[in-house]
Order: structure tokens, then C-alpha cells, then sequence
């Protein structure tokens, strides 16, 4: 079930007011969850789920973080 504005807004509010981040919204926090779970080697398949987009936005908004991991990846992969 996806969660409702009424479902998160309290919380989120708290925790920016608790952090003195009030500037930031929901989605700053979202687009940062998203950009460091990409940057830390999550599927982007995954990612998607987890935050309820599809592969091919995530794909069309972060394709330079995949591709830097990616190339960062295969630099430190071993050929025999």
C-alpha cells in the first residue's frame, strides 16, 4: 500500500525541524536516498521499487551516477 501525504508529512516535518533542515522538503530527501543508494552500488531495479518509480525513470533522471558506478565497478575487476 503507498503511503499518504497524511501518512508521512508529520514525520518528515519533525525531523527536518529536529535536524534545523526546514529549507528541505520530502523530496530533497528522497532525491538523496535515491542518488546515494545508486552511488552505493544498489540496483537501480531495487531503487525503483523501493521509492515506487519506474526503472526507466530512474534510469532517465540518475543515468550518470549507474554509469560512473558501473565504470567504477569494472575498473577494479581482475581479468585472467
Amino acid at each position: 500500500m503507498r503511503w499518504q501525504h497524511s501518512d508521512w508529512y508529520k514525520l518528515v516535518a519533525t525531523a527536518l525541524r529536529d535536524a534545523n533542515l526546514s529549507r528541505l522538503t520530502a523530496y530533497d530527501l528522497r532525491h538523496t536516498f535515491i542518488s546515494e543508494a545508486l552511488i552505493g552500488g544498489v540496483d537501480p531495479m531495487m531503487v525503483g521499487r523501493l521509492v515506487g518509480t519506474s526503472l526507466q525513470e530512474i534510469m532517465k533522471v540518475y543515468r550518470k551516477l549507474v554509469k560512473d558506478h558501473a565504470i567504477e565497478a569494472f575498473n577494479g575487476v581482475v581479468l585472467l
